[in-house]
């Protein structure tokens, strides 16, 4: 009777396993979501029914599935609220899975029409590489597409789309390393979802304020252009330029859908300095990129033990540098060790990253 039950609940283990596999494993199936943010799947397993619905897929036709790019595949279907910029990044649950994508457009709503408007099939067979872990739409890509490999200038990331409302778009995402093992996407940009929430204002009271202030001088109004005030104020700043210069750059809020806090703060003699960058405690696959105020000026760094250096021209006054996390490798968080030589001096500090936050370094141009 023991042997029964225990036959019947491997059984039932494993058809749960399977049934929840391919849950979103259609097109006509897809997972629709209704805000930005983070959505976890924890499991990718097989094609669905239609197992050839993506083919021809062409940036796949030069790799192993000749042309199919599904393979343990999970669909996700959207309606575009508010148009702007659109973008997300994929993290693989297991670090070195090799993940890939293609974006469909539905001109009518139906997956029978669906035309593809972006497609990623960047891969490799040994990890760390550029074309494994993390992938996704950013900012500062210029192409739509990247064909299997990881040779040239592929690095797994492709340009954001540009969306405009009651557009609907289908996403099909391939784990083709290993069955069974999930990720996490985060949505992010400018347009909006039907459930997401605008913005409100940071100080609405000052908005106010300066709404009123028309209303108190209307009687005046008449005298306004003649006066000379009104006419010296925008040139006051230009005047002082080194003092414009000093509050130019201001800390990003997030870099691809993830916090930044700003919490090291360092001066420098030097618009110009020396940043040298490696792993904190044991090389494990870490890949960072370094972004001065908001920036990506050095993409997909492998950290290693042996510092790599860089040598940057900062804005005088405040510059924010971060440690942008692209694969946390096999542990997390990341800490990469940093170390800043302005010609006079060395400071060394370091900059840690979880998948939620990260933290970003203020230099100050004395």
């Amino acid at each position: 009777m023991v042997v029964l039950r225990l036959i019947s609940t491997i059984c039932l283990s494993i058809f749960s396993f399977a049934s929840f596999s391919q849950r979103y494993a259609d097109c006509v199936k897809a997972k629709e979501i209704c805000k930005k943010g983070t959505h976890e799947f924890l499991k990718a397993s097989g094609e669905g029914r239609d197992q050839f619905e993506s083919f021809p897929t062409p940036c796949f036709e030069n790799g192993d599935v000749r042309g199919n790019a599904e393979m343990n595949s999970v669909w996700i279907r959207f309606k575009i609220a508010k148009s702007g910029s659109l973008k997300f990044t994929i993290r693989p649950k297991k670090y070195d899975d090799d993940l890939d994508f293609v974006v469909y457009k539905l001109p009518d709503g139906a997956c029978s029409s669906k035309r593809i408007v972006r497609c990623m099939a960047a891969g490799d067979k040994v990890y760390p590489s550029f074309c494994m872990g993390a992938t996704g739409l950013r900012d500062d890509e210029k192409d739509i597409s990247e064909d299997a490999g990881c040779n040239g200038d592929k690095n797994g990331y492709l340009k954001p789309l540009n969306v405009k409302e009651g557009e609907e778009y289908v996403l099909l995402v391939s784990n083709v390393t290993t069955e069974g093992e999930g990720f996490s996407i985060r949505f992010y940009g400018s347009c909006m979802l039907p459930c997401d929430e605008e913005k409100k204002p940071e100080n609405p009271v000052n908005k106010d304020a300066k709404q009123t202030e028309p209303e108190n001088s209307v009687a005046a109004a008449p005298e306004k252009p003649v006066a000379p005030p009104p006419v010296q104020k925008p040139e006051k700043p230009v005047e002082t330029s080194s003092e414009t210069e000093l509050t130019q750059s201001s800390a990003p809020a997030e870099i691809e859908g993830r916090k930044t806090v700003v919490n090291k703060t360092i001066g420098v003699s030097s618009r110009k300095i020396t940043l040298k960058v490696w792993d904190n405690s044991v090389e494990d696959g870490d890949i960072i990129s370094i972004y001065i105020n908001g920036v990506n000026r050095y993409p997909n760094i492998l950290l290693t033990t042996r510092p790599q250096e860089f040598v940057l021209d900062l804005d005088r006054g405040e510059n924010f540098i971060t440690a942008h996390v692209e694969s946390f490798g096999k542990r997390e968080p990341n800490t990469a060790a940093i170390s800043v030589n302005d010609g006079k001096k060395t400071q060394k500090l370091t900059l840690s990253a979880t998948r939620n936050q990260e933290e970003t370094m203020k230099v100050m141009v004395e």
